[in-house]
């Protein structure tokens, strides 16, 4: 599963009661990630599986949800707030939770921490379901165009899980493979590689044992939890995982 955080995602103004509504994504911008998500990606997600998709803390799969979503929807550019159009000029579109807090001392804390603008950010859990990339020369990186995504959950949070943000279940598979590609039962089985491309997969590999090496192991009752290493290392990893697609498609 991956995360991605909407910054000022609750529109305080139109609070009622128990009810609030927010964004969980946006749609159209490239964001931190460099993942572009295109209209029509929740829809089917939607239609299909909405009725399951719950409202969390923290992402906290293991706790009860703190709000039950009365409404979840794509909706287009002219439905979103001005002040997030203000902010993303580019952005087609959003995802719209409306969701009623429960009557729990927790979701009375997260409540009031929204009513009071403490908690603003929100953020999806999600798996991307058909996606390609492409360069973007004026970023001068490539981008990863999100088509369709399977919806999880969506969730307060504090800092928001940011969209590099990845468990180290994942972490641990991408190195897995990699590992794979270089060792030399693979080659010799006439796994051939350009010695540029190897270059490029070393690299890889060294960038995954870095932020590996930056994260504090879990424990074994932790494990598959979520890891949030700087910003600067996840972008590492974000730029590895794009060399890895690149190279292996």
């Amino acid at each position: 599963m991956e995360y991605k955080i909407t910054q000022g995602a609750n529109d305080v103004s139109t609070i009622d009661g128990r009810k609030v509504t927010g964004f969980a994504a946006i749609i159209g911008n490239i964001d931190d990630g460099h993942d572009k998500i295109y209209n029509g990606a929740f829809r089917k997600t939607i239609k299909e599986n909405g009725g399951r998709v719950k409202h969390f803390w923290q992402h906290d799969i293991m706790m009860p949800p703190v709000a039950n979503i009365l409404e979840l929807k794509e909706v287009k550019r002219e439905d979103m707030p001005e002040r997030l159009t203000a902010d993303h000029p580019e952005i087609t579109g959003g995802l719209k939770v409306v969701r009623e807090y429960l009557d729990t001392p927790r979701a009375d804390e997260i409540l009031t921490g929204i009513k009071a603008g403490a908690l603003a950010e929100m953020s999806i859990g999600y798996d991307p379901v058909k996606f390609d990339y492409e360069e973007d020369k004026e970023l001068g990186g490539m981008v990863r165009n999100l088509r369709e995504i399977r919806l999880w959950d969506t969730s307060d949070v504090n800092f928001g899980m940011n969209s590099l943000t990845v468990s180290s279940s994942k972490l641990i598979q991408l190195e897995s493979m990699v590992s794979s590609l270089l060792s030399p039962d693979a080659l010799k089985e006439g796994r051939v590689l350009s010695k540029r491309n190897l270059e490029r997969l070393r690299d890889a590999l060294q960038t995954l044992n870095d932020v590996l090496l930056a994260a504090e192991p879990p424990a074994d009752e932790d494990a598959g939890k979520i890891l949030t290493p700087t910003d600067t290392i996840m972008q590492k990893l974000a730029k590895a995982e794009l060399e890895l697609q690149l190279i292996l498609a």
